[in-house]
């Protein structure tokens, strides 16, 4: 051992030890900043499949709004029945849709906003205005006078 006092492991073995804790330290650091760069990706990536889902429920919904004013165009009379129209939001049948064009054109004001909402189109103006929106969303613009 007295041949050995000169060598760094034992005449700086302290300072050594701490240089070791000391890049202990900083590759934990490094970890911890990597943990959290990663979760927030996670995070990112978690929205962003949320948005995708939004995006498929939106376009699941004007798929069947697009067919449903198709058939809606063949109604024949004020009485025909209509196929109701789909929410954006959840894919789901719009409530208080009208069952016919006459039902169509005695809507109230807040069940026509609130048809208007569902299918993300504008709630400006009269409720004459509204029906007539509503007439055009649902395929029977022209199709019945």
């Amino acid at each position: 051992m007295s041949h050995c006092q000169n060598l760094p492991v034992f005449d700086n073995g302290p300072a050594i030890l701490a240089e070791i804790a000391a890049l202990r330290e900083g590759m934990n650091k490094r970890l911890d900043n990597v943990t959290h760069r990663i979760d927030a990706l996670g995070a990112r990536v978690d929205a962003l499949g949320a948005d995708m889902d939004r995006m498929n429920t939106v376009n699941l919904a004007e798929r069947y709004n697009a067919m449903a004013k198709v058939e809606n165009n063949w109604a024949n009379s004020r009485n025909s029945t209509l196929v109701p129209l789909r929410t954006i939001v959840t894919n789901a049948p719009i409530p208080n849709f009208p069952p016919t064009s006459a039902a169509l054109r005695s809507l109230n004001d807040a069940t026509a906003t609130a048809i208007l909402e569902a299918l993300g189109l504008s709630t400006n103006g009269s409720v004459e205005d509204k029906q007539a929106r509503l007439r055009v969303a649902s395929g029977i613009a022209f199709a019945i006078e």
